[in-house]
């Protein structure tokens, strides 16, 4: 089911493969079902998405490709379903406020940027951040790949 790497088949041995599975099933259901325009994808609110972030450590590497793998199975399934009705379906991730805090949580974010992975940036949604850090940099990471960055 996802891109082939050497980590996807940690994937399926991992705790966490059923939960990631589940949500590409739903992210699926929804893109072939439904004559929808954008899937929207929560990275920020809904963590974690591996064990060390229960305990607010950092990810393992393996953890950023694990994510990587599963985003690009997304986007391929994305843009084979807008192949077929004629028009695109963008994708949208919501994602922590800065890149530290993405890598830190498993959201490989400028791999993401880099390799077309999603259309559209949603950085931040705590309300702490808009007092403590500067959106530009996030900002500029998204306008260096012609994303459109829209914090919230």
């Amino acid at each position: 089911m996802f891109e082939t790497s050497p980590h996807s088949d940690r994937l399926m041995s991992s705790p966490e493969s059923d939960r990631l599975v589940n949500d590409f099933e739903i992210i699926q259901e929804v893109a072939q079902n439904y004559d929808v325009d954008c899937i929207g994808m929560e990275f920020f609110k809904y963590w974690p998405f591996f064990r060390e972030s229960l305990d607010l450590d950092p990810v393992e590497p393996e953890h950023l490709e694990i994510m990587n793998d599963l985003m690009r199975t997304i986007r391929r399934m994305a843009d084979e379903v807008g192949t077929r009705r004629g028009r695109p379906l963008l994708l949208a991730a919501q994602t922590p406020f800065s890149l530290e805090d993405c890598v830190h949580v498993g959201v490989d974010l400028e791999t993401w940027l880099k390799e077309g992975l999603i259309d559209q940036l949603c950085p931040g949604g705590n309300h702490e951040s808009v007092f403590r850090d500067s959106y530009s940099d996030i900002i500029g990471l998204g306008h260096k790949y012609e994303i459109p960055v829209y914090p919230c």
